[in-house]
């Protein structure tokens, strides 16, 4: 089940479907969305199984992450950034999965996010600043080896 399907609330200039889902979820998250709808697509709270990705796996109030399976309500809080990584964490800080295994990329990632709302799980929303800077260094980096292979004639 593909939560876009059900909710286009995204405006035609949002051309990229990862910026559509980021800006669906944040929406969402920080109850501007349209909840009702949301709420209307569960019904009576009989939630289908479904998977985020490959290692993710939620089962009614249960959720499964590669081998480790717990109750949802034991993810003490998720951070989401506007620049598309995600990470969720236990109740005592300490990471439970990070970009690679959660990230907006993913299908059903939408109906995670309403899940992890719904049972109560605090949303903390981050600009993506960091992850714009690393993506800089990371790009400056591969302009300048590709400047010394072509001058020292590597390639």
């Amino acid at each position: 089940m593909n939560i876009l399907r059900y909710y286009n609330a995204v405006s035609d200039e949002d051309k990229n479907k990862k910026y559509a889902v980021i800006k669906q979820c944040i929406t969402m998250l920080e109850g501007k969305g349209d909840a009702a709808l949301f709420d209307s697509m569960i019904g009576d709270g009989s939630l289908q199984p479904f998977s985020v990705g490959r290692k993710i796996k939620v089962d009614k109030d249960e959720i499964t992450i590669g081998r480790r399976r717990m109750d949802i309500r034991d993810i003490g809080r998720m951070r989401i950034s506007e620049e598309g990584s995600m990470a969720l964490y236990d109740r005592y800080g300490k990471k439970i999965c990070g970009t690679f295994t959660v990230n907006y990329m993913m299908e059903n990632i939408e109906l995670l996010c309403w899940c992890l709302h719904h049972y109560g799980v605090e949303a903390e929303i981050t600009s993506g600043k960091g992850e714009r800077v690393y993506q800089y260094i990371v790009l400056a980096i591969v302009i300048a080896a590709t400047i010394a292979c072509k001058i020292f004639g590597i390639i």
